[in-house]
């Protein structure tokens, strides 16, 4: 654009010199120099303005976004993404934690749902959005019972109880087990035509059994329930072993690991012992025996409930251990002994 202005005032003063030869040195290299400051002058006005335009926007941008807040919601950015504890800071951000320590596991749920632990092992527990009655025959919508039974032999039981079932594989928190879907016989005295999925899976000397019972019309929704609850499924570390005795022939629910116990203390569970005839002892730290005695089960020839209220000597001690075992018939032996560590009252 300045060239052909240029040429333009070249032109015209040449046309003028020809019309008026004397007023050369008065209208023809003057004039060049006086129209060309003129046009510099307005070229450096725009270029200022220009320039003013531009600081004013980005002092604008800088004061709506002030530096310290840009800068601190980046470095959260970068701490939220390269922190190690990633896993743990996104676990359940929009619902709520339950964690059973005595089972080894945690979930996430929904807000404002409900949960029950039907024992002092906790190893039968609810989960509802509506409250839990106490009655065993309703455990929630979803319930996770841990039993010393392998995992075939729950998969036998359940699969004997439902009809039309399908078995597929499912991977709970690096864990594969075993999921099993079908319906409820029709003649059954609870939720007879309901629907049922049950997934089994085994760690920390457990086996895990979780199940979802449905009508038929809600069995997409609680589907999808019931997925999100296992995939929230994480085992927790250091989980200690269950007061099972490996032959499964003593089975103590109460007190379970690392209990704080009171005095007299219920000593409880399931055994399979000769003559029905279960032994306890409670020691302290040192050893001392603080109480020794028995309860007795319900059967002597299968697997039946026991419990017993054990009164002992104080301690000098803080902690302590409850022994449940029973005496062979043959040699008088103890057999089956689970030994239990305690705190004292």
């Amino acid at each position: 654009m300045p060239e052909k202005t240029a040429d333009n005032l070249a032109a015209t003063t040449a046309t003028s010199d020809k019309n008026v030869p004397g007023d050369k040195n008065k209208t023809g290299k003057p004039r060049n120099i006086a129209i060309f400051g003129i046009f510099a002058l307005v070229l450096i006005i725009l270029i200022g303005a220009f320039s003013y335009a531009t600081f004013v926007a980005g002092k604008n941008k800088k004061q709506s976004t002030p530096s310290s807040a840009k800068t601190g919601s980046t470095e959260a950015a970068k701490t939220k993404t390269s922190s190690g504890d990633k896993t743990a800071a996104t676990y359940c951000t929009s619902g709520q934690v339950y964690e059973n320590k005595k089972q080894g596991y945690k979930v996430c749920l929904i807000k404002g749902w409900q949960t029950r632990e039907f024992d002092n092992s906790a190893a039968s527990v609810g989960f509802d959005p509506n409250p839990i009655p106490e009655a065993s025959e309703y455990g929630g919508i979803i319930v996770v019972n841990v039993t010393n039974k392998t995992t075939s032999d729950v998969s036998n039981t359940i699969n004997n109880d439902l009809e039309g079932e399908t078995s597929s594989s499912v991977n709970v928190d690096g864990i594969v087990g075993t999921q099993i879907s079908g319906s409820i016989p029709a003649d059954s005295f609870y939720y007879a035509g309901y629907k049922e999925v049950a997934s089994i899976f085994s760690k920390f000397k457990r086996t895990y059994e979780v199940t979802t019972i449905s009508a038929p019309d809600k069995l997409t929704t609680n589907q999808g329930l019931y997925n999100d609850f296992l995939a929230s499924w994480r085992f927790l570390s250091g989980t200690p072993n269950p007061p099972w005795s490996d032959s499964g022939n003593i089975l103590v629910e109460n007190p379970w690991p690392g209990d704080e116990i009171g005095n007299p203390v219920i000593i409880s569970g399931k055994a399979l012992v000769f003559e029905g005839t279960v032994s306890i002892r409670i020691k302290d730290a040192n050893g001392a025996v603080l109480a020794n005695t028995f309860a007795q089960a319900q059967s002597g020839v299968e697997l039946s409930d026991f419990s017993k209220s054990v009164s002992y000597t104080a301690s000098t001690t803080t902690a302590g251990t409850v022994e449940v075992f029973s005496i062979s018939a043959k040699d008088g032996s103890e057999q089956d002994k689970v030994t239990i560590l305690v705190k004292f009252k």
